[in-house]
């Protein structure tokens, strides 16, 4: 009799693992429904494991592999419970304390740098060693490194769980408790200590800076470190709405293309076998710690070390088991990577590969091996990351499968002649050896840069609990469940029709509920509330000359349907009204929404109404006054404090956008009870005036957890 499954330990303790790490998850969050489906999810996976595999136990055979299972279900909660409580409990509530600690990353942002600092020690209120680590955001010039040790006094704010209403797993898995806002001239160094990994690092960074470009520098660091914060935005956000933005994260495209450079340069020169695969692993497995043993890093590794140590021992390569023990491994060591982007995207696109590879290839006979084989990783990769990144960035980009083809090949070239160039660019001249590369580079940024890619992407929706049932039509589709063909195609076609059914739901599910999405920057500060195919844009400060298009532009892709209304707040210095719409409906028709309303506050415009009323056909310029109610959507707004505050009203749910302040100006705060207020740093008084139940800030700079620190901001209203 064919049995339904085939027994593999490392599916068999990773399942475990994992079930038991989403136990605890929905337990600690009050998740009943889904700490019962994984209780459900768990017997069900020991009973085919045990009863309906290919292995063959006897009683007490069942008995131990039960024990196991349970032991490690039970390791896999408790793991990730004793990891969530260590961090709530080490909380330090905002006291002003002195703090030392050693710089380990440093990214450059728009107007400040985030550093990351570890082996953190406080001494004040609260005295001792701690294993987390602080996000410092600093303001002013500055001239730090990695490996700087550095002490400062201020205002120590805990991180929370959840951000933006996802839970914060990434500052979780790397021990990031505590942020603090600093000016860089009250920073003291006092010491400065490098480890091997960051000698390293520092060594491809000199070289590849002496070498190439600005913009090509970014590139091919990122390339080789995974550290993408040198590549301009603009440019970052064209590699990822190409689909092609992965050949930034370490992961096997890069292992692959290291190990098969250092392979065949072991060949030439007669290394035996086992020599090779041992010199060649410590290189990967050091070059992930020259990236910061990233999740995809280590799992490529793993994956690496299984597969040639197989070949050696001359035993049979099994993939799948490969790809489960590396998970295994990682979320033994870090049970909430299991909740990482990295974690979740590098494990579903590598499984899905390894699951649709061979079937998508027997539909494809008919084409060129090379060209069937480049066609069915990339299209695994796509069907296998789609839901994942539909649920962390929204959208997910359309033409990546046909990109990646021709970009995947040509990007392996580059990184190998990227790394030959750096090794020989230490011993002679940068620029010479990274000659060629820069062009390449060059060719490359040109390409990505000269299309707009935006108009491929595709969002709007996410699967939500019903990825659940996608995976699951992979599984069978693949191969992995031994039932028979019509079985297969009507399981297929059942689960098929699940995911359709179950995302349509939650898609308009979440549609109906009305969302605000806060963008800040240098030179704009704009909130766009979206509900039932309407938006309104909320300006509440802008340099029209210099604001950032592109940002806008990123922020706009979350509007529903294509009519937009604008509204700008008084503003502290003048703005030319018809430059600035002008600008605006450029950005908004390139996103695919057209402007038809503008409402601003204050005297009369009529130069500016009469130019846009003859450049543009319907539309509609309202100036609108203090107190005076304008109907959208369902809903309405009206200005107060003197123009520098707009209040929305929706089904009982009033949200405050506030404009900034200028100097020691005061204003006259509206009479009304606040769910949420949106404000610029020196509204903290606004915060004590009108206490709301949120507050969130559009700059990063903030004494809010919920300003654009993190990301993007996106806050449910009601």
């Amino acid at each position: 009799m064919k049995r339904l499954v085939n027994f593999r330990v490392a599916v068999f303790l990773t399942t475990a693992l994992i079930l038991g790490i989403q136990f605890s998850y929905c337990c600690l969050f009050g998740n009943v429904f889904g700490a019962v489906a994984a209780v459900v999810a768990a017997l069900a996976a020991f009973i085919v494991f045990i009863f309906f595999s290919t292995a063959n136990f006897k009683s007490t055979g069942k008995f131990l592999c039960f024990l196991i299972f349970i032991a490690t279900f039970a390791f896999g909660g408790i793991s990730f419970k004793i990891t969530v409580d260590n961090y709530q409990n080490a909380d330090l509530s905002g006291h002003i304390v002195s703090t030392s600690g050693r710089i380990e990353e440093i990214s450059d942002k728009e107007n400040y740098s985030a550093l990351i600092v570890g082996g953190v020690k406080f001494s004040g209120i609260i005295d001792g060693d701690t294993k987390y680590k602080v996000a410092l955001y600093v303001y002013g010039d500055n001239d730090f490194k990695i490996g700087d040790v550095i002490s400062f006094k201020t205002a120590i704010k805990d991180r929370t769980l959840f951000y933006n209403g996802k839970f914060s797993a990434a500052a979780l898995s790397e021990n990031v408790r505590y942020y603090a806002d600093i000016g860089a001239d009250e920073i003291e160094i006092t010491a400065h200590t490098s480890n091997v990994f960051e000698v390293c690092n520092d060594y491809i960074y000199n070289v590849l800076k002496a070498g190439l470009s600005e913009d090509e520098f970014g590139i091919a660091y990122a390339m080789l470190t995974g550290n993408s914060d040198y590549i301009s935005e603009e440019n970052l956000a064209s590699f990822r709405a190409a689909g092609v933005a992965h050949i930034f994260a370490i992961s096997g495209l890069h292992i692959g293309f290291l190990a098969t450079a250092v392979y065949f340069v072991l060949n030439k020169i007669k290394v035996k076998n086992y020599l090779s695969f041992l010199l060649t692993f410590l290189l990967c497995l050091f070059y992930s710690g020259v990236c910061g043993f990233s999740a995809s890093s280590i799992r490529a590794v793993i994956m690496f070390f299984v597969l040639n140590f197989a070949k050696i021992l001359g035993l049979k390569y099994d993939a799948v088991s490969s790809v489960f023990l590396a998970a295994f491994i990682i979320l033994l060591i870090s049970p909430v990577q299991m909740f990482c982007i990295g974690f979740l995207l590098s494990f579903s696109v590598v499984f899905t590969i390894i699951a649709l590879y061979n079937p998508i290839m027997k539909l494809l006979k008919f084409m060129p091996k090379k060209l069937a084989a480049a066609v069915s990783v990339s299209l695994s990769a796509e069907v296998g990351g789609a839901p994942v990144i539909l649920f962390f960035f929204g959208n997910f980009a359309s033409l990546s499968m046909f990109i990646n083809i021709l970009f995947i090949p040509l990007a392996g070239a580059i990184f190998v002649a990227l790394f030959l160039g750096v090794l020989l660019g230490g011993v002679f001249s940068p620029v010479v050896c990274l000659f060629v590369q820069n062009y390449a580079l060059f060719g490359l940024n040109f390409v990505i840069n000269s299309l707009d890619f935006r108009i491929f992407l595709v969002g709007g929706f996410t699967l939500g609990g019903f990825a659940a049932a996608y995976y699951g039509t992979i599984i069978i589709a693949a191969g992995f469940i031994n039932i028979k063909k019509a079985v297969k195609t009507t399981l297929c076609v059942l689960l098929s029709v699940i995911t359709a059914t179950g995302t349509c739901t939650v898609s308009a599910i979440q549609n109906e509920k009305t969302y605000a999405y806060v963008l800040g920057s240098e030179n704009l500060s704009a909130a766009l509330i979206t509900f039932d195919e309407q938006n309104l844009l909320i300006i509440s400060d802008i340099s029209y000359r210099t604001f950032s298009e592109r940002r806008l532009a990123e922020t706009l892709s979350e509007a529903r349907g294509e009519a937009i209304f604008v509204v700008l707040l008084k503003q502290t210095e003048y703005v030319d009204l018809a430059a600035m719409t002008v600008k605006i409906r450029a950005t908004a028709k390139n996103a695919g929404l057209i402007v038809n309303r503008r409402y601003y506050y204050g005297e009369e415009d009529k130069d500016a109404e009469n130019v846009l009323g003859k450049l543009f056909s319907r539309f509609t310029v309202v100036n609108v006054s203090d107190g005076e109610n304008v109907s959208v959507f369902g809903g309405t707004f009206e200005f107060a404090a003197q123009g520098r505050c707009l209040i929305f009203k929706r089904n009982g749910y009033n949200t405050g956008v506030f404009a900034t302040l200028k100097g020691d100006e005061t204003v006259e705060y509206p009479d009304c009870y606040f769910n949420t207020v949106i404000c610029l740093d020196n509204h903290e008084k606004t915060e004590l005036t009108l206490i709301p139940e949120r507050t969130v800030s559009f700059r990063p700079k903030s004494g809010y957890l919920d300003g654009e620190t993190e990301g993007r901001l996106a806050i449910q209203l009601g």
